[in-house]
């Protein structure tokens, strides 16, 4: 066996390393932000949305160059070295679907906010209803729902 031989296999495992690093640092970095901006800070369900479905494409993305990169001992070579179980992709592939999930979840619950805030006008005028003439309040905005809080909750 040529150096040369075992240097490409190697240079293959460190690349597959690298981005099986990358995607492991992704997700404590999102695991990071989720408990700590999200959870406790006041994004927008927009922001929010946009947050996961961005980052859940690019934890795609590194799952399928994980797939295209599983190192491979060249032909008529014997390799020495680390084998790399091909279903590792897997595991960073349903991470980044959940997590596109998620930020669909948060845009599906920001078209209502969006909508209601922009009908805030609308809803303090006189309630016809009403025989005191008194001005309708309209929902909190801000006041999560049932729904919202059970995403809220699978993010951490």
């Amino acid at each position: 066996m040529s150096a040369s031989c075992q240097e490409r296999y190697q240079d293959e495992i460190n690349r597959f390393e690298t981005l099986l690093y990358t995607s492991l640092a992704l997700t404590v970095v999102n695991l990071f932000v989720s408990t700590v901006f999200i959870v406790r800070s006041s994004w927008t369900r927009h922001r929010v949305a946009l947050y996961f479905g961005s980052t859940g494409s690019i934890k795609i993305g590194l799952a399928v160059a994980l797939f295209a990169t599983i190192p491979v001992c060249p032909p008529g070579c014997s390799c020495t070295g680390g084998h790399v179980n091909p279903l590792v992709g897997v595991i960073p592939l349903v991470i980044g679907v959940r997590w596109v999930t998620l930020g669909y979840k948060y845009h599906q619950l920001g078209q209502p906010q969006a909508q209601q805030q922009q009908s805030t006008a609308a809803a303090t005028a006189v309630d016809p209803n009403d025989d005191n003439g008194a001005k309708s309040q309209p929902d909190d905005p801000d006041k999560n729902t049932k729904e919202e809080s059970e995403i809220d909750r699978s993010i951490v």
